[in-house]
Formats: C-alpha cells, structure tokens, sequence
C-alpha cells in the first residue's frame, strides 16, 4: 500500500472540513502520477478516503477561496474517477470492502453530484455578473458530466439511474427555467433515461409512479411550448422521443393531455 496515501488518510482525519478541498488536491496529485491507477483507487476506497470526499463534495464552499471552481473542477471529477473503477465482489483485493462501495458509496457520490449542482445552480442565481455567470454554467456542466460518467460506468446499477429520477433534488434542477440549465437538464435527463434501458424486462422509467412521469413529461411539454430557444426546443424534443421509446403509455399520455 502507497505510504503517501496512507499518510493522507491519517492527515484528513485530522484535517477541519474547511481546509479537506486544498487536501484533496494533493490525492489528485497522486492519482495523476500513480502507473498503476486501478490499485490506487482500490486503495483509496479502502482506506476510507472516498466518503471523506464525498462529503466535502456537500459542504458550503462560498468562505473558501475559488471555493465553488474547486468543487466542481477538482473534486468532482476526483470523486468521479474514484468511483469509475472495476469492483469484484470475489476479488480478494476488494471483497472486504466491495458490498460498501456498491450499497453505499456509489448511492452517496450520485446524491452528492445533484446536490453540488443545486447549490451552483444557487449561486448562479445569485450571481450578477454575465462572466461569472457563464462560469457557474461551466461547473455545473462539468459536475452532470461526472455523474452521467459515473452512471455509464456502472450501468449495470439500475439502482443509481432511479436515484437520480426519484431525486427531489434533480426535479428541482429539472424545473428550471433559465434557458441556460434548462438545456443542460433535459439533455442530462435523455440520457439517463436513454440509459434506464434494462437487457430484460421494463425500464427504470417505465418502473417510476405515474405521477412522477407524468410531472416529467408535462414539464418537457411545457418547455417545448414557452421556450423560443432552439437548444432547449430541440432538447426537448429528444428527450420526449426517448421517453415515449423507453414507455409506450406515455404515447398514449401525450395523445390525450396535448
């Protein structure tokens, strides 16, 4: 086992969770250099380094200096690296830590991301500046690449694409109507749902309440109505044919509703 991750386990133990972003850099470093990447994770999963990351990925970044760029440019896709790595559950290597990393750390990374891009999606409320608006756009996008990589990943795991669609959190981001984030969720959206596809049976959207699709479908309508941008006009438009392809009923639902 690496003694310059080791030594960084012991270190962000004892480190305020102020000062764990500028830590992190330093395991980002690591990975960087490492030649022999797959082991690294490993080990960092086993050292427990993941969750400690995971949960600096929720914390409030405004007090900290290039806070919310940090989070977004540098931690998230660490998380996302992390987390993008073979696991065999009969491997002896990861086998005492396996059932965690699928049960827990997975589920954990994914709420993490959608809870990151709501708190950027806060501050580019906030944000007057044009320029800097634009940047926070960037981060956002940057965080929805990670987890749409984390989800193509393990696409095996079913369980995270539902997470993602029953999430509160992403409603809310879906609901949007800056033109801006608006484009960014509903492409980010047809693609999970394109990736909700089973080999067998129905799919992870055909599985979720009638009601659920149905609040996802009215607002893609609704978009497709009011929004005179093409971007978001075009999106959605693909989303809807990726829904009705992956749910037939919902085919029916728009004859009827519109």
């Amino acid at each position: 086992m690496s003694s310059s991750l080791v030594a960084l386990a012991k270190e962000l133990s004892r480190t305020r969770p102020e000062e764990l972003p500028e830590k992190f850099l330093q395991l980002q470093q690591l990975l960087q250099r490492s030649t022999a990447i797959t082991s690294l994770k490993y080990e960092i999963i086993s050292l427990d380094i993941l969750p400690i990351l995971l949960l600096t990925l929720r914390q409030e970044f405004t007090t900290i200096p290039n806070g919310w760029r940090l989070a977004a440019m540098n931690l998230s896709p660490l998380a996302c690296s992390c987390m993008c790595v073979e696991v065999d559950k009969t491997n002896v290597k990861t086998k005492t830590w396996s059932t965690k990393f699928f049960d827990r750390y997975l589920p954990q990374g994914v709420d993490s991301f959608i809870l990151l891009t709501r708190h950027l999606q806060d501050r580019y409320m906030q944000e007057k500046k044009s320029h800097l608006r634009q940047d926070y756009v960037t981060y956002m996008t940057t965080v929805m690449n990670n987890l749409l990589e984390v989800l193509n990943f393990h696409s095996n795991q079913y369980g995270l694409i539902k997470q993602v669609l029953i999430s509160n959190k992403f409603m809310e981001l879906f609901l949007t109507d800056d033109v801006y984030i608006c484009a960014l969720m509903i492409n980010s959206f047809e693609d999970i749902v394109r990736k909700s596809r089973r080999l067998t049976g129905s799919s992870v959207f055909n599985d979720l309440s009638n009601k659920l699709k149905q609040d996802y479908v009215n607002e893609l309508a609704y978009k497709l109505t009011v929004f005179d941008n093409n971007e978001v006009g075009k999106a959605a438009v693909r989303a809807l044919i990726a829904v009705c392809e992956t749910d037939s009923s919902i085919v029916t639902l728009l004859a009827d509703k519109f």
